[in-house]
C-alpha cells in the first residue's frame, strides 16, 4: 500500500506530466498556427492567378485566328496572334520546353500576386494551336499562350527617362525582389514593358531563371542603378516596406518543400528561392543583390 508521501509524489509527477503535455500541445498549436499564417502570406492572391489563367484559356479556346505576326526572339520564337473578335495573344515556344516555360511563369506570377501586384506578370497556359501558326507550329501543336498586355505598353528603352522615373517605387521593389528570388538572368529592357504614360510595368519572358545559366547573362534592370531600378536605400532588411518584410521573412523560414508545393517549382528551383530569401533577410535587399551579381561572374552589357 502506498504511503501518504509516495501518493503525494505520484500525484505530483502526474500533474507535472499533464502540465508538460499541455505545454507541448500549446507549442505545437502555436507552431501550426504560425505555419498557416506563413502559408497564407506566401499564397496570397494565388486564386487571382488561377482565375487569370482560366480566363486566358477560355478566350483562347475557339479563337477565330485571322492574323499572325512574328515578333522575333533570340532563344524563343514569339508570335502575336489576333482573332476576328479583336482579341490578342502572345504565343511562345520557350528555349527549353513549354512545361518549363509555364512552370517559371506561374511561379513569378504567384510571387507578384503574393506581394500585391498580380497583374505585373501576364498569365500563361499551355494549349494547342487551332490552326497552323507557322512552319514550326502546325495545327494541334502544344505552345505557351500568354496574355497580351496591349499596345499601350512598350519596351522600357523606348521611353524617356523622365517617364520611367514616374514608375512607383513599390512596383520597382517588387520587380527587383522577384528577379532576385528567381535568379533572373535575362531582365534586359526588352523584357520590361512600361505603359507609355509611365504608370505601370509588366515583366515578360521569365525563361532564364531559377538557377538556369546559359547564353548571355544580364544584370536585372530592376536592380539599383538599372534603367528602371529602385531608388530607395535598401541597405538593410528593415528598409523594405513592412508587408514585403513579412513576405520575405515567411519565405525565408519556409522549407524548400513548402516553397515547391506553393509555387509549383521543382526541388532545385525551390532551393534557389529559399536561399535568396534568406540572404535578403540576413543582409538587406541591396547587399543580397550585390552578392548575387558577383556570383554571376562576367555579365553582358546592359540592354
Amino acid at each position: 500500500m502506498a504511503t501518504p508521501l509516495l501518493r503525494k509524489k505520484i500525484l505530483g509527477l502526474a500533474l507535472l506530466s499533464l502540465l508538460s503535455g499541455g505545454v507541448t500541445l500549446g507549442l505545437s498549436a502555436r507552431a501550426a498556427h504560425a505555419e498557416r499564417v506563413a502559408s497564407a502570406s506566401l499564397s496570397h492572391g494565388h486564386d487571382d492567378v488561377t482565375a487569370s489563367m482560366n480566363t486566358l484559356r477560355e478566350r483562347w479556346h475557339g479563337a477565330n485566328i485571322i492574323k499572325i505576326t512574328p515578333l522575333g526572339g533570340r532563344s524563343a520564337k514569339v508570335l502575336e496572334v489576333e482573332t476576328a473578335e479583336k482579341k490578342l495573344f502572345i504565343v511562345r515556344r520557350p528555349r527549353r520546353d513549354v512545361e518549363h516555360g509555364l512552370r517559371v511563369n506561374i511561379a513569378t506570377h504567384k510571387m507578384a500576386a503574393a506581394m500585391g501586384d498580380e497583374r505585373m506578370v501576364p498569365a500563361a497556359i499551355i494549349d494547342t494551336t487551332p490552326i497552323a501558326l507557322d512552319a514550326d507550329s502546325p495545327a494541334g501543336s502544344q505552345v505557351l499562350v500568354t496574355r497580351h498586355i496591349g499596345h499601350a505598353y512598350t519596351n522600357a528603352n523606348q521611353l524617356h527617362p523622365t517617364l520611367l522615373a514616374k514608375l512607383p517605387e513599390r512596383a520597382k521593389l517588387v520587380a527587383a525582389i522577384i528577379d532576385l528570388l528567381s535568379e533572373q538572368q535575362d531582365r534586359k529592357s526588352e523584357n520590361i514593358m512600361v505603359r507609355k504614360e509611365g504608370t505601370t510595368l509588366k515583366m515578360i519572358d521569365p525563361d532564364k531563371s531559377f538557377g538556369q545559366r546559359h547564353g548571355r547573362i544580364y544584370r536585372s534592370q530592376f536592380f539599383h542603378g538599372g534603367m528602371v531600378g529602385y531608388t530607395s536605400a535598401q541597405n538593410k532588411f528593415t528598409d523594405l516596406p513592412a508587408d514585403l518584410q513579412t513576405y520575405i521573412g515567411d519565405l525565408a523560414t519556409a522549407t524548400p518543400t513548402q516553397i515547391q508545393t506553393i509555387y509549383g517549382l521543382n526541388a532545385e528551383e525551390s532551393a534557389v528561392v529559399s536561399n535568396r530569401a534568406q540572404r535578403i533577410q540576413a543582409l538587406g535587399l541591396r547587399p543580397a543583390i550585390d552578392e548575387y551579381v558577383v556570383s554571376l561572374g562576367p555579365v553582358h552589357a546592359p540592354e
